[in-house]
């Protein structure tokens, strides 16, 4: 006689799947207080100096969107405790709303980025509808406000030379200059918001004026890489005693990033 074995079946019950909705409302910024040329802010977003940050329509920017009742936001840390901000009305501005100088209309008060480290940052804003269950939105970025260029100069025997650095940008057609710094002990130190595809350039001076040593460089388009990734670079510069010439043709550098 065979035996036979029944093997009980579970059936298990799996909840219905639901696609996540997609958001309705995002994080944009502007470099004007009027949130004009927005963009959405997000991982390519480099920020410099004075930003204006609002809180906009997901499927296109617009600084006055409409079925919120409230936005809160976390800068750098999670959306729990008390906020940074909460803004109860259209438009809802990062740092709040005030009249432009103008005399008309609502412009943004600023983020000044200068105040926050250079690198990545995230913005956190908890959305709570007119109706419905709040949305959350989450926006990472950086912040650039600028990589320490340092020049050196020395002569051959150790001792400093005694001048200036010129710093300029060349464009097609004019050369502005940025800054004329004084060497310190042969060296001078300034913190520059570098451009991507633009050369700069820069000239030693003896305190007679006369220049010593001239060189461009375009350290983005040199090096490949992202400008706000370069924290630091070192150029320094050796020469004769004997006729003031470069002891060596190509200025030593050195980057950190």
């Amino acid at each position: 006689m065979k035996k036979m074995f029944v093997l009980p079946i579970f059936l298990l019950a799996m909840p219905p799947f639901h696609a996540q909705a997609a958001p309705q409302y995002a994080l944009a910024v502007s470099s004007q207080a009027n949130r004009g040329a927005p963009s959405f802010l997000g991982s390519t977003s480099v920020l410099t100096g004075n930003v204006y940050v609002f809180t906009s329509l997901a499927s296109a920017i617009n600084a006055n969107p409409t079925g919120i009742k409230s936005v809160c936001y976390w800068l750098d840390r999670a959306a729990t405790g008390t906020s940074d901000h909460c803004e109860g009305g259209t438009p809802y501005d990062l740092k709040g709303s005030f009249v432009c100088a103008t005399g008309t209309g609502s412009c943004g008060a600023p983020l000044n980025t200068s105040v926050l480290p250079d690198g990545w940052h995230t913005l956190t804003q908890v959305v709570t509808l007119s109706a419905g269950v709040p949305e959350t939105n989450t926006a990472t970025f950086r912040l650039y406000n600028g990589s320490m260029l340092s020049v050196g100069a020395t002569y051959d025997d150790g001792s400093a030379v005694a001048g200036t650095v010129l710093l300029q940008s060349v464009g097609t057609t004019t050369t502005a200059t940025i800054a004329s710094l004084p060497l310190a002990a042969g060296s001078v130190s300034y913190k520059l918001v570098l451009q991507a595809n633009i050369i700069y350039n820069f000239a030693v001076l003896r305190a007679d004026g006369t220049v010593m040593a001239s060189f461009p460089f375009a350290l983005p388009s040199i090096l490949k890489v992202d400008p706000a990734a370069l924290r630091t670079a070192v150029i320094n510069l050796v020469f004769r005693r004997a006729d003031q010439t470069l002891s060596r043709v190509t200025p030593l550098l050195s980057f950190a990033f």
